[in-house]
């Protein structure tokens, strides 16, 4: 008796299983009316001088950003940046871990959507002893 032979693969089982691997993505398709733009003024991003947001401010030099998209509130603090969320003057800050964590403790619905950077925890310089 002679062993059958295997089948030959079909084209259709690449396409299906590409299919098969999009169809998450497909999903969401109905939410992405949700994501065009519904204001018109730019989005308003406070900060404070401080080495780890100097790209946002190097790349708005540079023209990298629109201005009719972003805009930078220069504030002197931490503090002031806080204050300036609450008092709807921005729509984001820049800040660190511990200054969010202590403004969500305080009430203010923040959210993190970016980290500039991680420190290892040695953000000083020592002095010479």
């Amino acid at each position: 008796m002679s062993r059958p032979q295997p089948l030959e693969p079909s084209p259709i089982i690449p396409s299906r299983r590409r299919l098969l691997r999009s169809l998450p993505a497909l999903a969401l398709t109905p939410w992405f009316p949700a994501c065009k733009r519904v204001s018109t003024r730019p989005l308003t991003i406070a900060s404070h001088v401080w080495p780890g947001y100097e790209l946002m401010f190097l790349a708005r030099q540079e023209g990298w950003l629109a201005s009719t998209d972003l805009r930078f509130l220069e504030t002197a603090t931490a503090t002031a940046s806080l204050a300036a969320l609450a008092a709807d003057q921005a729509d984001a800050a820049a800040l660190t871990l511990d200054e969010v964590l202590r403004a969500r403790d305080q009430g203010i619905a923040l959210n993190i959507v970016l980290v500039f950077d991680i420190s290892a925890g040695v953000d000083f310089l020592p002095e010479a002893g």
